[in-house]
């Protein structure tokens, strides 16, 4: 069975913000004891929301603003 956890936003800007310190992703999911898709989502998010853009779960919508 599968459980998700939740986590606050404030543990996620703090987890983007130790990778972007230079602590690899690899080293961060195994500390968390999340999945890198997780880790992967948290970073991407917290680049975009400064630029005004919101993050999509819609695939298109996510390829639109990878290619941008």
């Amino acid at each position: 069975m599968f459980i998700s956890k939740l986590f606050s936003e404030q543990f996620k800007a703090d987890a983007v913000a130790l990778v972007e310190s230079g602590i690899s992703r690899y080293q961060m999911c195994a500390a968390l004891g999340t999945s890198r898709s997780s880790l992967q989502k948290w970073i991407t998010n917290a680049r975009l929301q400064p630029r005004g853009m919101n993050p999509s779960n819609d695939l298109a919508g996510a390829k639109e603003m990878h290619a941008l």
